[in-house]
């Protein structure tokens, strides 16, 4: 497992702390209407001193949560 020490996240441009962090990817006065929208979503997860760690293949889960704003 990959420490979270040693990566980051940015999700649209904007750097999001590992595991406790939330961004807003969009915005709307009205109502989504019942057929739904696009959102484009940018994820870009970066890691350091993986020298630190054993070769191999790294699996593991990416949860993506989708809440109402405020």
């Amino acid at each position: 497992m990959v420490s979270g020490k040693d990566m980051s996240v940015m999700v649209n441009g904007q750097e999001v702390p590992i595991e406790t962090g939330r961004v807003p990817v969009a915005r709307s006065s009205s109502p989504t209407s019942s057929g739904g929208v696009d959102i484009p979503l940018a994820l870009l997860v970066k890691f350091k001193g993986m020298d630190r760690y054993p070769q191999g293949r790294y699996s593991g889960a990416l949860i993506i949560t989708v809440m109402p704003g405020s």
